[in-house]
């Protein structure tokens, strides 16, 4: 077995015993400290050979891949390339493989930071493989930090299922039933989130594996600290409902090695049921990730798209890559397709009025989740002041949006409207926020639960704010917080942040956040948007432009 660790050394254990597990130290030179830090070791035979090699995450969310010069049963690791296919998933990257398009090859999934699963498909071959991203969020299901996933076979069919640690110390219990025809993206069902009510004290990593030759699954568990919980699985009982549970040896192990020598203490086996939580302090949170944007380009995708171009993303067609929607001075609303599989792609433009949009000039589309069902909604301002909704009733992959003019009646935010959406007092619904030409923002408070939910106008300059000419303002999670900050664009191209005061409870108080913003070099005019376009698990950014090109910055922070 190989255990990762804060440093970015890798540990590596061989189990000698006949039966059950007796675990020993071996050491590779390849496995020491290097420029790594917080590896997470994944074995599989990457290149065909018949041996295991070796796939490492780190704390940079790139992966490092060791080739095993040596055999199946003498291994001798060497360092291959530290950043294999050029991957970046953001931070905190926790690989794992698996053939997942039964195609004979391996390919790969992994966790990050964010708490997403992104999979790579090897577009390669068995022996030399070459992942490409094909799906930023594969099962749909984002935990809340720091995914590390790992298969196992939870229930009676034959495909691998996903038991998935997270921050928080719990497991989520993934299950899959692949269909035929696009088996790695289809099929996917988060069973529970609190799997077995099992809980370490944070970052938990599971491992499950049959370690003592009985031909029965036992289950490891790293966590925040260093420790590995160890779980021997003694087989089925019945329960007098006749349901049935795992019963299980735990074995608590505190591993601490320094240089040559490995330490271990080891509690008292204690016979419990898999049921039965680990209880433990609540995890720490960390310190949130600060963005840092460098410039692109100033022609992204060398699209010419309309003056003052206002941009917008989503994945309209169901493959897996964004797509943009794109406001102008004309009143068009855009649709182009983007091909798979490259952040600077060709665009395809398929419509100048997506949804058949007629709604005025200056448009400004803006997806977000208006109804609390977790897909994105469209909403749109344009130079009247007014706002127009189409709802969406598909689901997280696939999008189908129906008009609604319903909840946006009466409400008017001034020339040049630009919508932004967030639960301002805490009461499950969620207000709005209106920019306009004037440079100051309205706030309308949503009232009623019914289908007739109304936003009712609350305040005329929210913030006491006023940017100049041209507010715009945006909702998005900037430093990874899984906490929202308030952006504020302007036509004089200045953008104002803000971030939750934690000193206030109950409704939302902002001040002011860092200037992410200050030393770049913004067009005036210009139209924000944060998306994860480069797909490294933080937001970029693209400016639309008065001249109706687009403005790229990418989030290069970690």
């Amino acid at each position: 077995i190989l255990l990762g660790s804060r440093s970015g050394e890798i540990f590596a254990f061989e189990n000698r015993a006949e039966s059950g597990t007796d675990w020993y130290p071996i050491h590779f030179p390849a496995l020491k400290k290097n420029k790594r830090q917080f590896s997470s070791p994944a074995l599989a035979d990457i290149d065909g050979d018949g041996d295991l090699d070796i796939i490492s995450g780190n704390r940079r969310g790139k992966l490092e891949l060791l080739l095993n010069r040596g055999s199946a049963t003498k291994p001798d690791w060497i360092v291959h390339d530290v950043n294999i296919s050029q991957i970046d998933v953001g931070s905190f990257s926790t690989p794992l493989l698996q053939d997942m398009d039964r195609d004979n090859d391996l390919d790969l999934l992994v966790g990050n930071s964010k708490g997403l699963i992104i999979y790579y498909e090897n577009q390669g071959s068995k022996t030399a493989p070459h992942f490409v991203l094909r799906n930023t969020r594969i099962s749909g299901i984002q935990l809340k930090g720091n995914a590390a996933p790992t298969f196992w076979k939870w229930n009676a069919d034959e495909h691998p299922d996903l038991v998935v640690g997270g921050r928080e110390g719990y497991l989520s219990l993934i299950s899959h039933i692949p269909p035929e025809k696009s088996p790695a993206l289809r099929g996917w069902n988060l069973e529970i989130a609190h799997w077995q009510n099992i809980k370490s004290i944070g970052y938990s990593t599971p491992h499950l594996a049959d370690f003592d030759g009985d031909n029965k699954s036992d289950f490891m568990l790293g966590d925040e600290e260093g420790n590995l919980l160890f779980w021997i699985n003694s087989g089925m009982i019945k329960q007098e409902d006749t349901k049935e549970k795992s019963t299980l040896i735990l074995t608590e192990n505190m591993l601490e090695v320094e240089e040559e020598e490995k330490e271990e203490e080891q509690q008292a086996e204690t016979k419990i049921a898999f049921e039965a939580p680990i209880t433990e302090k609540d995890p720490e949170e960390k310190e949130p990730t600060e963005p840092k944007f460098e410039f692109v380009s100033a022609r992204y995708g060398n699209l010419e798209l309309g003056r003052r171009a206002f941009p917008a993303f989503i994945d309209v067609d169901g493959d897996n890559n964004l797509d943009l929607i794109v406001g102008n001075k004309a009143g068009e609303l855009r649709y182009y397709r983007r091909e798979q599989n490259s952040v600077d792609a060709e665009w395809t433009l398929e419509s100048k009025h997506f949804l058949d949009y007629r709604g005025g000039k200056n448009s400004a589309p803006v997806f977000t989740d208006l109804d609390g069902d977790t897909d994105l909604d469209l909403l749109v301002g344009n130079q009247q002041g007014s706002i127009q909704y189409w709802e969406n009733k598909g689901n997280l992959e696939f999008a189908d949006f129906v008009y609604n003019p319903t909840p946006f009646i009466g409400v008017t935010g001034g020339r040049n409207s630009v919508p932004a959406v967030i639960d301002l007092n805490a009461d499950g619904l969620n207000d709005l926020l209106v920019g306009n030409f004037l440079g100051q923002i309205y706030k309308y408070e949503r009232t009623g639960i019914s289908k007739g939910d109304r936003f009712q106008l609350d305040i005329r300059k929210y913030l006491n704010l006023d940017v100049g000419l041209g507010a715009i303002p945006i909702i998005a999670d900037l430093n990874n917080d899984q906490q929202p900050e308030l952006i504020i664009g302007s036509d004089a191209g200045k953008i104002k942040s803000f971030q939750l005061d934690p000193e206030n409870a109950g409704s939302i108080n902002w001040k002011a956040s860092p200037e992410y913003f200050k030393e770049l070099k913004l067009p005036v005019g210009g139209n924000p948007v944060f998306v994860d376009l480069d797909n490294d698990g933080d937001l970029d950014l693209i400016i639309g432009s008065e001249a109706g090109t687009l403005y790229y910055f990418r989030n290069t922070g970690r």
